[in-house]
């Protein structure tokens, strides 16, 4: 009897042991728990610190990218100017070389008619002849003879009026030459001047993918703690397995047929939809569009029917626009110079929406192209026909 009630009282001791251990244990996980949500919270206001920060450089960059665009502008603009200056010059070269050969012609008529008089015993025209230092000084001469016919007159004075021609046109060439020099001159001035911007638009683009691998460290830390307080949730209070009514996974297809080519007559592509290297920090990624190049101001067009969702700057993208052309297919231009339809616009199939740039994280003149089916980049090459 004394044995049976030893092994009771050792079981009630043993049960009560085990859930002193098991409160230790709960109080335990409550206390990680309660450090892991501060961690959490602090982890939040440094990302929010590193998106605020994020987000200054990032309108520093757009402040450049408007710059960039002024610029490039400015020089679009010197160039057609050049080209108009040149077309100048070798019209007045034309001229010029017209105006010398009748002077020439002149020079031989005038001289063949002092030869006839020569002949016709004339001999104060042979006399002013060799007398004369230059065929200037010859001209002056014989225009104040007496007797020299009105034919004669005529001509001399028919060949003078050519020769100022040549002058004219000989300080026009100068004056325009000399136009054309400090048109160079402005040019490079405003390339130095691109460069520059670039230059710091570049540095500001180091800055914040610096930051940014930050916020990604941070949020890397942040989902360990939440994966390590889940297993923790689960070993405490095991919740049972539901089972989850399945759902549809047919996803809307766009139904309007092919999609036009988004700028025309440029077909190279730079970068296609594929992992890649980036251009700007090296760093491996997964390229979720294709890259067009093409010159600066060149149109970029709807590549379907839709409605204009985006028409404004966005980070990394620079000027951007986004049409829905429904079934939950968007589509995407990017780095653009400048968007030439607001949001809300209905678009029609090969309607300009923007024009080429390189805004936002590019380094150089293209069109970033990208097709997303519900939310989800896709192979843009499914929907394109150049």
């Amino acid at each position: 009897m004394k044995t049976k009630k030893f092994l009771l009282t050792t079981m009630y001791l043993g049960l009560i042991g085990t859930s002193l251990i098991y409160a230790d244990e709960l109080t335990q996980v409550k206390e990680n728990l309660e450090a892991n949500e501060q961690e959490i919270e602090q982890t939040n206001e440094e990302i929010t610190k590193n998106q605020e920060e994020q987000a200054i450089i990032d309108e520093q960059i757009r402040e450049l990218d408007t710059q960039v665009v002024a610029i490039e502008n400015e020089l679009l603009d010197l160039y057609n100017q050049l080209s108009l200056k040149r077309e100048e010059i070798r019209q007045t070269s034309l001229e010029l070389e017209q105006a010398t050969a009748q002077r020439d012609e002149y020079y031989e008529t005038t001289k063949d008619r002092m030869v006839t008089m020569y002949k016709n015993n004339k001999r104060d025209y042979i006399q002013i002849i060799f007398s004369s230092n230059n065929f200037v000084e010859l001209l002056n001469r014989a225009k104040y003879i007496s007797v020299i016919s009105r034919y004669d007159n005529q001509v001399l004075e028919e060949f003078d009026f050519y020769q100022n021609q040549v002058t004219i046109k000989k300080n026009q060439l100068e004056v325009e030459q000399q136009q054309m020099e400090t048109l160079y001159d402005a040019t490079f001035i405003q390339k130095q001047q691109l460069a520059e911007v670039r230059q710091q638009k570049y540095e500001m683009m180091g800055i914040l993918e610096t930051q940014e691998n930050e916020l990604n460290i941070h949020l890397m830390a942040l989902e360990k703690a939440g994966e390590e307080l889940e297993e923790k949730l689960k070993a405490l209070t095991p919740t049972p397995t539901t089972t989850s009514s399945s759902t549809s996974n047919s996803s809307s297809r766009y139904l309007g047929g092919q999609f036009s080519w988004p700028v025309p007559n440029y077909y190279r592509i730079s970068s296609e939809y594929n992992p890649r290297s980036n251009p700007i920090t090296g760093s491996n990624e997964f390229h979720q569009g294709i890259d067009i190049p093409a010159a600066y101001g060149e149109p970029v067009l709807a590549a379907a029917d839709g409605v204009v969702i985006t028409s404004g700057w966005v980070n990394g993208f620079g000027y951007t626009i986004m049409i829905d052309h429904g079934g939950g297919l968007v589509t995407i231009y990017a780095h653009n110079s400048s968007l030439t339809v607001p949001n809300g616009t209905k678009v029609s199939q090969g309607q300009q929406v923007a024009k080429i740039g390189s805004t936002g994280f590019s380094t150089g003149n293209h069109c970033h192209f990208e097709v997303r089916l519900n939310g989800t980049h896709t192979n843009p090459w499914n929907y394109l026909n150049r």
